[in-house]
């Protein structure tokens, strides 16, 4: 089965001891069966019992007091590597970052956002868009895709997340046909459609204190489970607080908060193209990952949404705390940590969504009030 790949896949090269935010620490880490075998066989034998636990059915490394893999040392390489080589190490740290999905005909590669190389990696491509393969497939869920990330890429008139607005509105006129035609949703995705939704979308900008209330809550609601594990908490304990503190502040009138929003956006602005090279690839790796019906894909462009506005809510809070220190590096460990968070199986996503709103499926309004444009 042919398998195909994205521009920049061949580039990756993992840092190793480099790595400013290593893999081996603050999340899960599975261990599949024919590791355990060959943990037994090693000379001397890995006791997986002592370094490994069940979890939601499935066999983990239990990570140390300072929760970090116990196989991790001190110069930030991999025991089981240096003494075994990489065949010791479980099937998910051969392959991270690395995901592969599976379709009737073919297959698809990409690298997760996880990872501090792979952000390096769409960093370095400056202005350059991403290229992702196209399938020759006569299929409206393999159109859709393609014309969303198309617009991501290509639209840089536009906000990534006017972009998005528009092509989950699109997706949801598409919906609501029982059975739509290509031409129906060729029209929807038409220059002439785009043109149209943003002139209505210009008139309809949410308002901004209640936007970044929206994103401040959402932030901290995705926090609450991983504070409680005490993970991440370097980065997260000082960016609650000041999420706390702002939500305090916005229950009053705010005359300074738009001021400083656009102050922000305009910081922020230097990396609009690496962040359309995330969300391009989030769509192009996760839009079609498990099923192709529409109402997943409004289902994905809405965990992605609800991804990008903790990335950047996160990103303004640390601007807010201090503008001048606001980097690369910052953008960078905010992508990977939020991302990492947010790496919900396909079941999990669907249960959050479902417990956390009134509905599975948004308004349009709701997702507006995200994208905060």
């Amino acid at each position: 089965m042919q398998t195909l790949y994205p521009d920049y896949y061949a580039q990756f090269r993992c840092t190793a001891d480099k790595c400013p935010i290593t893999c081996c620490q603050e999340w899960k880490i599975s261990v599949d069966d024919d590791t355990l075998k060959r943990w037994a066989a090693l000379n001397p034998p890995v006791d997986s019992k002592l370094f490994t636990y069940v979890q939601d059915g499935q066999r983990v490394i239990a990570l140390n007091s300072r929760h970090v893999c116990p196989f991790l040392e001190k110069n930030k390489l991999c025991r089981l590597v240096l003494e075994h080589g990489e065949d010791a190490i479980s099937e998910t740290c051969q392959v991270f970052p690395r995901e592969t999905h599976s379709f009737a005909d073919h297959e698809e590669a990409s690298l997760m956002p996880c990872c501090p190389a792979v952000i390096d990696l769409w960093a370095a491509q400056d202005a350059t868009p991403l290229t992702f393969p196209h399938p020759n497939i006569d299929s409206i869920p393999f159109f859709i895709r393609s014309a969303i990330i198309d617009a991501i890429l290509q639209q840089t008139d536009r906000l990534p997340e006017q972009i998005l607005s528009a092509c989950f509105y699109m997706i949801q006129e598409i919906h609501r046909k029982k059975k739509p035609t290509k031409v129906f949703v060729s029209d929807c995705f038409s220059e002439k459609s785009f043109c149209q939704l943003y002139d209505a979308m210009d008139d309809l900008s949410p308002d901004c204190i209640d936007s970044v209330l929206e994103c401040n809550e959402l932030l901290l609601d995705l926090s609450v489970n991983y504070q409680k594990e005490q993970l991440y908490q370097e980065w997260l304990t000082p960016l609650t607080q000041q999420a706390e503190t702002l939500s305090e502040l916005l229950t009053e009138p705010e005359e300074e908060l738009p001021a400083q929003w656009q102050a922000f956006r305009t910081a922020f602005a230097q990396y609009e193209p690496l962040m359309r090279s995330y969300l391009a690839n989030e769509v192009y790796s996760e839009l079609l990952s498990f099923e192709d019906t529409t109402k997943h894909m409004l289902v994905r462009l809405q965990w992605l949404m609800l991804q990008y506005a903790a990335v950047r809510q996160s990103l303004f809070l640390i601007w807010q705390d201090s503008p001048e220190a606001f980097s690369y590096e910052k953008v960078r460990e905010a992508l990977v940590i939020i991302n990492r968070m947010t790496g919900y199986d396909e079941e999990d996503i669907y249960e959050y969504l479902e417990n956390s709103f009134e509905s599975l499926l948004w308004d349009w309004g709701y997702f507006a009030l995200l994208a905060g444009f």
